[in-house]
């Protein structure tokens, strides 16, 4: 299932319990475990303000890829425009649900209203 359809589910459903539980059903998913550490760890900056305009060119980076990409910002090899351009190119280059989650990492909100909580699971 792809990390999108999970932030979904758990954004679709109201309950802060339900939720928890809907989160507690994929904690073994290594991958949703680092979108969501990415998201929400104070450690990981990203260092872009504003996420670019893009327009998906082809499948390039597969998510998990594109996600070892943005060590790129969080480590300060890329700044400025040449991070803006980079960031435009890892977007343009994977799945659009792919890059709907990259952004929400970005922003530092995964949109599925846990806050806190999500500690309490992981």
């Amino acid at each position: 299932m792809s990390i999108k359809l999970i932030l979904d589910e758990i954004a679709a459903e109201s309950s802060t319990n339900q939720k928890m539980v809907i989160l507690a059903k994929y904690k073994d998913n290594e991958l949703l475990k680092r979108v969501i550490y990415l998201a929400h760890s104070k450690r990981v900056k990203f260092y872009i303000k504003q996420i670019p305009e893009y327009i998906f060119l082809a499948k390039i980076f597969d998510l998990e890829e594109a996600l070892k990409e943005l060590d790129n910002f969080s480590n300060r090899v890329l700044t400025g425009s040449e991070a803006v351009f980079y960031l435009n190119y890892i977007l343009s280059s994977v799945l659009p649900d792919d890059a709907y989650v990259i952004e929400r990492i970005i922003s530092k909100d995964l949109k599925i209203g846990m806050g806190g909580n999500i500690n309490k699971v992981f």
